[in-house]
């Protein structure tokens, strides 16, 4: 009896294998039985006898299927067919021997050396294959471990720090780009490769703190450029290498996904797959990798990971990257995830994933110009404003205070540096119980150059004033409200142009417990300027009061309406106002369904949506529900479109309102910050004009403590097209921040 023909007769259909457990005697093959054959008969040979063999059953057989053994037979059926790894095609030609060097050095970012293999082509470094580190004659001179600073020490300097790390890191931020901005060319890329790095720079923009910008006159920028003569598909610099640097990309092979991939690797970024504990969670297949590979897997950082291992991650090397030709043309698998960590997906991807985007977010946080440290205990910065004053493309901003004997509002002049100079301050003399409770800025004379605009708490004298541009010294143009009772003070200050004619008209809201409880007053014209147009909510009875002025051009037609917040406990918390030529007239309102504790606090317009009328934001003290609300322009009724704020504890509130593009895409997001002892008190969010919903965007800002925010406001301080934010805060102690200014905030997803 034999394996195959007891195979056959039960009918198994699996494969089928001797056992192992036993060695086979040797065997020789039978026999056929002799046949008659009208052809002559031929001598017998390897090549031309026959091997068939016919069985009891009838199923015709190869003899050289049948080995006679000792003893019994043994028939095995496995549990599961077990599919062979690959077999490796061998090469066609001899693979080329690759000369790999080391050099220790500390990588972007990172705050302890790693030993780094390269390889040497053309004399160029060259890590893992896609990164540049420099000519192998300069590597010496390029990456330079930095000498440690103490704290205090001869230098003169503090140790570098970052937020993810100690205070006493020492951290590469050399060959970081500073504030995130990466200015770039591309000169003369094919169509597809131009979109291509469009699309890069759009998803990098949008969803990082990084900032990618076309070069003007930067010295340190990245030059893409067409190089057909690389091995693979694209190659960069790791990061800032002081000058033009190349980022080099196949003409027509490199996608979206893979200058995204590149330009990390000039940000500073090396591979997901480089991590020192990267042996946690893959298997290197070194048998499957071509030689002039190999170097590529040996990198693994000096310095501890940060945040989970990312398989997806867009800088993660494929599962088959630099691997052989097995049987079949298939590429051999390289890396594969180890079964322990149970992932069973693809490596590596084309799109940044969220891991990715908080790991370029750590290492490149916002940068926060945080300030009032010095100032006294007590001392708290109350309004803020942002604005260009002096016509130089890049806003100031202004910060209030309550203070005794000191200046009530300093002003910051604009632009990217951290070392900024107060460009104009008043209110030093003001009396021991005054404080500034709002500032704005808007041109009053059409001159193009914005005016400042102030009101303050006081018992005595003006309540309001309005000062020239810098550029004319910041004189004092008018003030009023000095003939106010003792108890009534100015709340806020708003610029708007109501009629159309170039310049702006103002509005000053007060709290009184009679009488008007704001006014509009022309702008500086000729024969009549700053007369008195309007006074609103005498019939307001005697508590309820303005709490927040705006103007927006809510219908499109070029005039602005004026839009009032107001506390009162029934009837309407806000309301849109509309200049008829002789007097407001009232073109909405909302709230008097809220609570009688319910309040407006804050109002604001901006375009979300790119029609030609602004929608509105309201804000809104209460203790339960939604805190602030968005709605829709003048010709939709001021209808609601979305809300948030509705999962706050019931002692938090919007405190501040604002729009602004953020993120550079041309499209306004919103701004709430909110009175708050835990979590954001600063936060972003983002319009789906096809959902027609607002979604939170993660934002970087840092409130120690039980510091809540008391305002904020928007605008582009470093004239890097992009929207910045000053975010005043509660702090009152010496030695804590009053005040930060969040540059070039942007959005994750």
């Amino acid at each position: 009896m034999y394996a195959l023909a007891v195979a056959s007769v039960i009918g198994l259909s699996a494969p089928l294998a001797v056992s192992q457990e036993e060695t086979p005697a040797k065997a020789t093959p039978l026999e056929p039985p002799a046949t008659l054959s009208k052809r002559p008969v031929l001598p017998k040979s390897d090549t031309n006898r026959s091997t068939k063999l016919r069985l009891p059953s009838g199923k015709v057989i190869d003899k050289k299927d049948l080995v006679r053994k000792e003893g019994p037979p043994t028939i095995t059926i496995p549990d599961k067919v077990v599919r062979p790894e690959p077999t490796i095609k061998p090469p066609a030609f001899p693979e080329a021997e690759v000369r790999w060097e080391t050099i220790t050095a500390v990588l972007p970012g990172e705050s302890d050396p790693s030993i780094i293999p390269y390889a040497i082509e053309n004399g160029i470094a060259v890590l893992d294959g896609d990164i540049e580190l420099g000519p192998v004659n300069r590597l010496a001179d390029i990456w330079a471990l930095p000498e440690p600073l103490e704290e205090g020490g001869a230098s003169g300097q503090q140790a570098t720090t970052t937020r993810r790390q100690g205070l006493n890191a020492l951290v590469n931020t050399d060959a970081l780009w500073r504030n995130g901005r990466i200015p770039y060319t591309a000169t003369g890329l094919p169509a597809a490769d131009q979109a291509a790095l469009d699309a890069a720079v759009r998803s990098l923009n949008l969803k990082t703190n990084l900032t990618l910008v076309p070069r003007t006159t930067e010295a340190d920028y990245v030059a893409v450029v067409i190089d057909n003569t690389i091995p693979g598909v694209g190659r960069s610099s790791l990061g800032r290498q002081k000058g033009r640097q190349v980022l080099r990309l196949k003409a027509g092979r490199c996608g979206s996904g893979c200058i995204t991939h590149e330009f990390l690797h000039a940000a500073g970024f090396a591979h997901e797959q480089s991590r020192s504990d990267r042996d946690n969670y893959i298997d290197i297949l070194e048998d499957n990798i071509l030689k002039k590979g190999k170097g590529n897997f040996k990198f693994k950082k000096g310095s501890q990971p940060v945040g989970p291992y990312d398989f997806r991650s867009i800088m993660h090397y494929s599962a088959t990257a630099f691997g052989k030709e097995c049987e079949g043309g298939a590429t051999c698998t390289t890396i594969r995830a180890k079964p322990s960590t149970n992932y069973t997906g693809r490596l590596g991807g084309s799109v940044l994933t969220n891991t990715d985007i908080l790991g370029i977010n750590a290492t490149y946080p916002v940068t926060s110009l945080a300030s009032g440290y010095d100032w006294v205990d007590g001392a708290i910065a109350s309004f803020v404003a942002v604005g260009d004053l002096n016509g130089d493309g890049k806003a100031e901003f202004a910060v209030g205070r309550r203070a005794t004997g000191r200046d009530r509002l300093k002003i910051y002049d604009g632009g990217a540096s951290d070392n900024r100079s107060i460009v104009f301050s008043a209110g030093a003399d003001w009396g021991d119980g005054a404080y500034l409770t709002d500032v704005a800025f808007g041109d009053v004379d059409g001159d193009g150059l914005l005016e400042i605009g102030v009101t303050r708490r006081s018992t005595t004298n003006n309540r309001y004033f309005i000062y020239d541009d810098l550029q004319h010294g910041g004189t004092l143009l008018t003030s009023g409200g000095a003939d106010w009772g003792s108890s009534y003070y100015a709340t806020s200050i708003a610029f708007g142009d109501i009629d159309n004619d170039g310049r702006d008209e103002f509005a000053i809201g007060r709290k009184a417990g009679e009488h008007g409880r704001y006014y509009l007053f022309d702008d500086a014209k000729a024969g009549a300027p700053y007369k008195r147009l309007h006074i609103g909510g005498s019939d307001w009875g005697s508590g309820g009061y303005t709490t927040a002025l705006a103007f927006g051009d809510t219908d499109g037609d070029g005039r602005d309406e004026l839009g009032v917040a107001r506390k009162s406990g029934m009837n309407m918390r806000y309301e849109v106002l509309k200049w008829t030529g002789s007097a407001l007239q009232q073109v909405g309102s909302g709230g008097a369904d809220w609570g009688d504790s319910y309040y407006a606090k804050a109002i604001a317009f901006g375009n979300i949506d790119d029609d030609p009328g602004e929608e509105m934001l309201v804000g809104r003290v209460a203790g339960e529900n939604a805190r602030f609300f968005l709605l829709d322009d003048q010709a939709h009724g001021f209808a609601l479109i979305d809300k948030g704020g509705e999962l706050w504890g019931d002692a938090y509130f919007a405190v501040a309102v604002d729009f602004g593009d953020v993120d550079g895409d041309g499209d306004n997001e919103i701004v709430v910050a909110r009175h708050a002892k835990e979590n954001k008190r600063l936060m972003v969010f983002d319009y789906d004009s096809v959902t027609r919903k607002i979604r939170p965007l993660p934002y970087n800002e840092a409130f120690p403590g039980t510091i809540s925010a008391m305002d904020a406001a928007t605008g582009d301080i470093d004239g890097d097209g992009r929207d910045d934010i000053i975010v005043s805060n509660t702090a009152r102690k010496q030695g804590q921040a009053r005040f930060q200014l969040l540059l070039s905030g942007k959005h994750v997803n």
